[in-house]
C-alpha cells in the first residue's frame, strides 16, 4: 500500500495462476518369471510372465508389455510384440519359420516407463533333413522326383551335387526341395543305375547358420516293379 489516503488501502494483486500435473519418472519394476515353452516340432513358442502390479510393491501402473526378440545368441535385442493389458500374461507365436531364438519382456506403466528387461530365454531349433535311397521317374505323378523326405524342417538352403559313377555332375541346386527328376544337365535322360550326391544342408539354429555335410546314393528306377520298361 501507500501512504497516501487517497488511495485504497491495501492494495491486491494475485500473481498469475499455475497449473501443473505431476509427472511420474519412475519405471515400474521389470515382469518376473518370464518363461519360453518352445515346441519345436510343431513350429510353436509359448511365452509366460508375471504381472508386476501384483508382484512389485513399488508398481501399480502397468498397462503393456514389450516382447523382445533376436534371431540368434548374439545380437540386439528388438521389440517384435506389445502386449495390452496388465492381466495378460501370455502369448504364442505359432507357425513359425524357426522357433530358435533369444525373448525377453519388459512393463510400459501409463507415463510411458518402461521397466528394465526380464531375464533372457534362448530356445533352439531341431533341424531334420532326411533323404530317400530310391525314386521312380516314371511320369505316374508318383515319385517321380527326388525329394527329401516330408517334414524336414528349419533348413535355410542346400548345396546338392548329384555325380553319375565317373564323378560327372549331372544336377545341381541351393533348393532343399531339390527336385531332380533324373535328368543331366542338358537334359538328357539318365539310365537307371545308383548315382551318387554330395550336400552341404545350412541348418538354422540358435548359434547362427550351421553347415552339415551329407553324403550317399540314390537308387534311380524309371520302370516300375513288375512292369515293363516304356
Amino acid at each position: 500500500g501507500y501512504s497516501d489516503p487517497a488511495l485504497e488501502f491495501p492494495l491486491l494483486n494475485n500473481s498469475q495462476i499455475l497449473c501443473a500435473i505431476p509427472i511420474d519418472k519412475q519405471a515400474p519394476c521389470p515382469p518376473q518369471n518370464f518363461k519360453v515353452d518352445s515346441d519345436c516340432e510343431m513350429f510353436y513358442n509359448h511365452l509366460t510372465w508375471l504381472n508386476p502390479n501384483v508382484t512389485c510393491d513399488t508398481t501399480d501402473d502397468v498397462l503393456s508389455y514389450n516382447i523382445y526378440y533376436r534371431p540368434f545368441l548374439e545380437g540386439e535385442m528388438t521389440v517384435i510384440q506389445k502386449v495390452d493389458g496388465p492381466e495378460n500374461t501370455s502369448f504364442d507365436f505359432d507357425n513359425l519359420e524357426s522357433v530358435a531364438g533369444c525373448y525377453a519382456i519388459t512393463a510400459i506403466d501409463s507415463f510411458d516407463n518402461e521397466s528394465p528387461m526380464s531375464n533372457i530365454v534362448c530356445v533352439d531349433n531341431c533341424p531334420k533333413y532326411e533323404l530317400p535311397n530310391v525314386f521312380t521317374p516314371g511320369g505316374d505323378g508318383n515319385n517321380d522326383f527326388f525329394i527329401p523326405h516330408y517334414g524336414w524342417r528349419y533348413i535355410q538352403e542346400v548345396d546338392m551335387r548329384i555325380l553319375n559313377r565317373w564323378g560327372e555332375e549331372l544336377f545341381q541346386t541351393t533348393n532343399p526341395e531339390i527336385g531332380w527328376d533324373g535328368t543331366n544337365k542338358e537334359g538328357g535322360i539318365m539310365p537307371n543305375g545308383t548315382y551318387y550326391y554330395v550336400c552341404v544342408v545350412y541348418e538354422i539354429r540358435l548359434e547362427g547358420i550351421v553347415e552339415r555335410n551329407i553324403k550317399g546314393t540314390v537308387t534311380l528306377l524309371r520302370e516300375k516293379p513288375g512292369q515293363p520298361n516304356n
